[in-house]
């Protein structure tokens, strides 16, 4: 299967914005997946795509909670993600700005498999 890009601008929340956050006790980051069973993971040139079978390095996420509320996320290469303004999410940015900055809304894990 082709890499699907991660994006940001969504104006309404569905299952495609909707993503299980897995703890990994020994790098103490975490692995974002989709509800298509996908892991969120860093590719080539800094893009996100959810494409990833599989855990691995470049599937892990830091998570960096700001004071206003909102998260930042550190990639496998040591930058923050930051949304484009196409929407696409790149893990380029050397600190955390405006652009880096995403809310989270906890719900209750679904009945359908993850």
């Amino acid at each position: 299967m082709d890499g699907v890009d991660v994006t940001a601008n969504q104006d309404e929340i569905s299952s495609h914005e909707t993503f299980q956050l897995e703890f990994d006790w020994a790098t103490r980051r975490w692995y974002i997946r989709t509800m298509q069973d996908r892991y969120w993971t860093l590719e080539t040139g800094g893009g996100i795509q959810a494409s990833g079978d599989n855990k691995s390095s470049n599937a892990l996420f830091e998570l960096q909670w700001q004071g206003d509320g909102s998260v930042a996320f550190r990639a496998n290469n040591g930058k923050f993600l930051l949304t484009k303004r196409s929407g696409h999410l790149y893990a380029s940015a050397d600190a955390v700005d405006d652009n880096c900055k995403y809310y989270f809304y906890l719900i209750n894990r679904s009945t359908a498999r993850f």
